[in-house]
């Protein structure tokens, strides 16, 4: 089952807010749930199936958590996330009526379910930012260039840019390609060189166009693992296509990005100092902090606000650490093989495995 090798990060997050209200964490199971992990414990609270008991309990609680989510609770998390203010503390009084005697609320054993991409809605926009952990980046160049030491210039080259005025720069993923924890994920069968990118996804909370990014509002986190073809860059194989496409389908094509287990809401975490392990079959290969990353989810979300109205569940990710295969060259026991255990640990928000496929 999806949530039975989940392990049980359940402390702490994004900014918390001096709301007082304990912080949460929203994931999605089975056929599109809306589900809260109960702290402390590895079982999930089936939110829709809540609502009719707790009615019971605080019926005006029930009716405000009701009237921001889809009958059943099983569709977009939109409306919640745009009246967020209204509705946390409902949230919480529901979690917390779980210790009330005899109150039936619904619970399920993470072992039972099947977790999904817990995304806003399934058709949130992700914007997946590149070049964004300059040692990585610098050591990539390296390889792709041919370099053969990373000189300090060739790291100040890719920090300058920000410097010099110049805006993030990354690429976006189709919705539809995304998947959850315990996904199996896959290349297309032509693919030599398959990398790993354990990453933080920022989930945004405000709307509109031209936020200032000290405006814009970060709702959840969760981690991130953004797959990657490495062999267009490395000049292996036939081009993919010309034009935009060649990097585009780099990584957009079927499981291409993974994320969870769950969205981590207003716990205290310092967004820009979390720790981001991911692991291959159990050996760490990254080990970095969201405080090297060159531009900020605010400073990404802002710039993009200017040419697009951005809405609750729009997804940002940080970039990645050093550590990634290619880091090590064309020719080294690092890439991905069928059968690999892969792992992103991102503080505070659990773990995201995923197992690679044949191809």
């Amino acid at each position: 089952m999806g949530g039975q090798r989940i392990a049980g990060e359940l402390k702490r997050d994004v900014s918390r807010a001096s709301h007082g209200v304990d912080g949460m964490k929203f994931l999605r199971f089975d056929n599109w749930s809306t589900g809260l992990l109960v702290p402390e414990t590895n079982k999930v609270l089936d939110l829709g199936r809540s609502l009719g008991p707790f009615r019971k309990i605080n019926a005006a609680a029930a009716d405000r958590i009701s009237g921001a989510l889809p009958e059943g609770a099983d569709g977009s998390w939109v409306a919640m996330i745009d009246n967020w203010d209204g509705v946390r503390d409902s949230v919480s009084a529901l979690l917390s009526a779980l210790s009330s005697p005899n109150s039936k609320l619904v619970t399920k054993d993470l072992a039972d379910i099947t977790l999904q991409a817990p995304m806003v809605a399934k058709d949130s926009r992700s914007f997946l930012s590149a070049g964004n952990i300059a040692k990585h980046t610098a050591q990539g160049f390296k390889v792709i260039l041919g370099i053969q030491q990373v000189a300090k210039d060739v790291h100040d080259d890719v920090t300058k840019p920000k410097q010099q005025g110049e805006p993030p720069w990354g690429f976006s993923v189709h919705p539809e390609l995304i998947v959850g924890p315990d996904a199996t994920v896959a290349p297309p069968s032509s693919v030599k060189k398959f990398d790993y990118e354990g990453e933080v996804c920022a989930v945004v909370g405000s709307r509109g166009r031209d936020i200032p990014s000290e405006k814009v509002r970060i709702w959840g986190f969760c981690a991130l693992n953004d797959w990657s073809i490495r062999d267009p860059v490395l000049g292996i194989g036939p081009r993919i296509s010309r034009g935009v496409l060649s990097y585009n389908l780099m990584k957009n094509f079927d499981t291409c990005t993974s994320i969870g287990p769950w969205l981590v809401v207003d716990e205290p975490f310092d967004l820009y100092n979390l720790s981001v392990k991911t692991r291959v079959n159990g050996n760490i290969r990254q080990d970095w902090n969201t405080s090297d990353m060159i531009y900020s989810f605010h400073e990404t979300a802002a710039f993009l606000s200017h040419y697009l109205t951005m809405k609750p569940g729009d997804m940002i990710a940080s970039g990645t650490g050093p550590g990634c295969a290619i880091e090590s060259g064309v020719e080294n026991g690092l890439w991905l093989r069928p059968g690999d255990q892969v792992e992103v640990e991102v503080e505070g928000a659990g773990i995201l495995r995923n197992t690679v496929g044949a191809f």
